[in-house]
């Protein structure tokens, strides 16, 4: 069965109603576009900012912290307002330079880059990770380039099209899937442990 077999079968099964993930990215969509439709060519705002990253990077965000320290309100808002406002006709040079203007902000990487993009722009983004490349690649991979997401969104695109998603919901799902492979694996090594008898 092919990765794009496996991720449409456990959607259907996906109880969107408890997961507090997909709830708080519900809300911070919901959020983005609140506040863009009230200051279109701002960018984002600080506060609006600190919950995207604290969803990307969750318990690792303090190991980046200290590189985030010369980022500033007008900073932020000039940069991710250019990155939302350029244009080009291809999508895929769209995408890299969009990643690569948010990641010149001090400590956005191309995974963070790639978060601000997939909330603000759900329709056409999608959140570079390990865990989303391993499933789609089958390659242990730990860090990437703006072209390895360019990579990433010309396989998921297609898939959300056949699927009737947004990016953003196909990549969510994929990486859910993903989270619950480990989730179940790491069930099944405590079931094993703990029926082995005991030395």
């Amino acid at each position: 069965m092919s990765w794009k077999q496996q991720v449409r079968r456990f959607e259907v099964a996906f109880n969107y109603a408890n997961s507090d993930h997909w709830q708080t990215t519900e809300s911070l969509k919901n959020r983005i576009a609140a506040f863009r439709a009230q200051h279109p060519n701002y960018g984002l705002s600080m506060a609006l900012f600190d919950p995207i990253v604290d969803w990307k990077l969750r318990k690792q965000r303090g190991r980046t912290e200290a590189r985030r320290d010369g980022l500033t309100e007008p900073l932020l808002a000039c940069v991710t307002g250019c990155a939302f406002t350029v244009q080009h006709r291809r999508p895929e040079v769209l995408a890299s330079v969009q990643v690569g203007i948010l990641a010149s902000l001090p400590g956005v990487g191309v995974g963070l880059a790639t978060a601000i993009l997939a909330l603000t722009f759900p329709e056409v983004h999608g959140v570079i990770d390990f865990r989303v490349w391993m499933v789609v690649f089958q390659e242990d991979k730990q860090s990437f380039t703006a072209q390895d997401y360019v990579r990433y969104l010309s396989e998921l695109r297609p898939f959300a099209q056949e699927a009737g998603w947004s990016i953003q919901k196909a990549d969510f799902m994929v990486w859910s899937f993903y989270d619950e492979l480990t989730s179940a694996s790491t069930r099944t090594r405590r079931k094993r442990r703990a029926a082995q008898p005991e030395r």
